[in-house]
């Protein structure tokens, strides 16, 4: 029976599970084909007879399909979706907790946070991230642009209302999320260049918009380990391109957080004295008419602050509740940055080390699937993210501990408030997808070398 080149191409391609690398495998096959027709010609074959032998030299379709999908094959993270699943029903539980004690209102946002994060991670697990190497400038401009959304948003609420307290971040969240993205593309193409540094310089800048000393902070930490992944440090040229980069960046960071304190002294400067200085803690608390201390204005900076979250530590229990979190009003944000000094409080430290091993297991899970990625892009936006997120995890855990300065960082899959499950939800389905086609997105040399 005659077989027809077209359709043996075909049958091989609908069979390929991975459908981004059809066509190039068609285009492989048929030069292959081509090369190997012109062979048989050479020896003596007509046209037809040499086309005909060339097909039979494939072999039979099914097993070159077979072949294929062992070498592109998608490596999905079954361990590491289990334990992200845990860690939303824990948020949703510990959110309940939250609104039984009266400490938020209520948990529509967190659901509408987790489906759209859910809905979203569909998509991004599917998508072929490599191209969007080649619109890194766009990404990076986008993500600019949710930065200055969110510093009008900002602005607007306070028209509305001087006193605001809560600044609105979200878009701040995907500003970090685009900026990881589109700087791990620039890198890889400019390298050591003025270009890269002053996207990171931008970027960084565009955060004292919305306020947040804190991710200032955590962005600069972030690029300054993905630099150091994508420059190593071995001629002497390049340690000096590099140390260059990591004091532009961290003078960057800290002229950003001057120009916030510019405007804001009494909270980030008070915040870190009262942690180190206590004559400082004791110089901003306010006597009043029984010569006794009260609250100043800035609660959660004051010596109080630091003074009940010891007391609060002190008295939490291996299991349940503790008896000090009667007072609802004992300490500020309980849905953010001191998240997990209420889940002590409310379950105690057992359930709590086991909760912090559950982040721990997927920050570490994270970590090891990087060390299977080929593709360079790939990984230095798994680097970026598990960067932010370890950082964050770190901080949030010790800023409840009472182990250093309050500030707003959230603690990844547990901080409720704002879109901070949005984002951790986001961030890993990023890395989950990228950590599936590891073996697909290598250079075309991996099937070259099966067929020839």
């Amino acid at each position: 029976m005659k077989i027809n080149r077209e359709d043996y191409l075909n049958s091989i391609c609908k069979k390929i599970k991975y459908k981004d690398k059809r066509k190039s495998i068609y285009d492989e096959l048929e030069t292959h084909i081509e090369e190997t027709k012109n062979e048989f010609i050479r020896l003596g074959f007509s046209n037809e007879q040499a086309e005909e032998q060339a097909l039979k030299e494939m072999g039979d379709s099914n097993e070159i399909a077979k072949s294929f999908n062992k070498i592109y094959k998608v490596h999905i993270d079954y361990l590491s979706i289990i334990i992200i699943l845990i860690l939303l029903f824990t948020n949703i539980f510990i959110t309940n907790m939250l609104v039984k004690e009266h400490f938020i209102q209520n948990v529509n946002s967190l659901y509408i946070n987790i489906f759209i994060g859910c809905i979203m991670a569909i998509p991004i697990f599917a998508i072929n991230y490599k191209k969007l190497e080649k619109y890194a400038f766009l990404i990076f401009s986008i993500g600019l642009l949710f930065a200055w959304i969110s510093y009008f948003i900002i602005q607007y609420k306070l028209l509305i209302d001087k006193n605001i307290i809560d600044n609105p971040i979200y878009f701040s969240y995907i500003s970090i999320l685009l900026y990881i993205i589109a700087y791990a593309g620039i890198i890889r193409k400019y390298g050591k260049s003025w270009k890269t540094l002053l996207v990171a310089i931008i970027s960084i800048i565009s955060l004292v918009a919305v306020e947040r000393i804190s991710l200032i902070i955590l962005l600069t930490i972030t690029y300054l380990i993905m630099t150091a992944n994508q420059i190593p440090i071995k001629e002497n040229k390049r340690f000096y391109t590099t140390l260059f980069s990591v004091i532009v960046l961290l003078t960057t960071m800290f002229v950003g957080i001057l120009a916030l304190c510019e405007n804001k002294f009494d909270g980030p400067i008070k915040t870190i004295l009262t942690f180190f200085d206590r004559d400082t803690q004791v110089a901003i608390m306010k006597k009043n008419n029984n010569n006794e201390f009260e609250l100043t204005k800035d609660f959660t900076t004051s010596y109080y602050s630091y003074q009940k979250k010891n007391e609060i530590l002190s008295q939490c229990k291996l299991f349940g509740r503790s008896d000090s979190l009667n007072d609802k009003n004992y300490i500020g944000g309980l849905e953010t940055e001191n998240i997990f000094l209420f889940v002590i409080s409310y379950l105690g430290w057992i359930p709590s080390i086991i909760l912090l091993i559950l982040i721990i297991s997927i920050i570490i899970k994270t970590i090891k699937n990087i060390t299977y990625i080929n593709d360079n892009y790939g990984r230095l936006i798994s680097i970026g993210i598990i960067s932010y997120l370890l950082i964050s995890s770190i901080l949030s855990i010790l800023i409840s501990l009472n182990l250093f300065p309050i500030a707003n960082i959230a603690l990844p899959f547990i901080s409720t408030g704002n879109i901070n499950i949005l984002f951790s939800i986001l961030a890993l389905s990023i890395c989950l997808s990228i950590y599936s086609k590891k073996d697909i997105l290598k250079i075309d040399s991996d099937y070259r070398e099966l067929i020839c």
